[in-house]
């Protein structure tokens, strides 16, 4: 079975440090980590199951980037260190992102939500294949 590919851009490499710790020992997935839009753009050149990003990213150009027809089929996750939740409730809604968490995160509950945006994916796909 192929690995889900998982990449997530914050900007406190602490953070990044332990999201990709916790994910290495999963096999199921493959984890590329970045500090910013710009460092991670090379990547987007093949799939990526699940973009997750940090809700200061989204604030700055990330809601257009989230928007690339690359992450087209792309599940996207935010972060936030934020109690302000109107901007990431409208993306929700809207359907650019699938659903965020509050920082300090929990390394297990982001997993879960990775599984559940994979298999709303594939259940979409699966929904739009029948359609034809």
């Amino acid at each position: 079975m192929a690995k889900i590919k998982i990449l997530y851009i914050d900007e406190e490499q602490n953070n990044l440090n332990a999201f990709n710790a916790y994910f290495r020992r999963k096999e199921a997935f493959s984890v590329i980590c970045g500090l910013s839009i710009k460092e991670v753009t090379s990547h987007l050149e093949q799939y990526v199951h699940v973009l997750v990003i940090d809700h200061a990213i989204l604030e700055e150009e990330g809601l257009i980037f989230c928007q690339n027809p690359s992450l087209e089929k792309t599940a996207i996750i935010a972060v936030t260190a934020r109690r302000s939740f109107e901007i990431l409730d409208l993306a929700v809604d809207q359907g650019i992102i699938f659903k965020y968490h509050c920082k300090p995160y929990d390394l297990d509950t982001i997993s879960k939500s990775i599984e559940e945006a994979i298999e709303c994916s594939n259940n979409n796909n699966i929904n739009n294949v029948n359609q034809h």
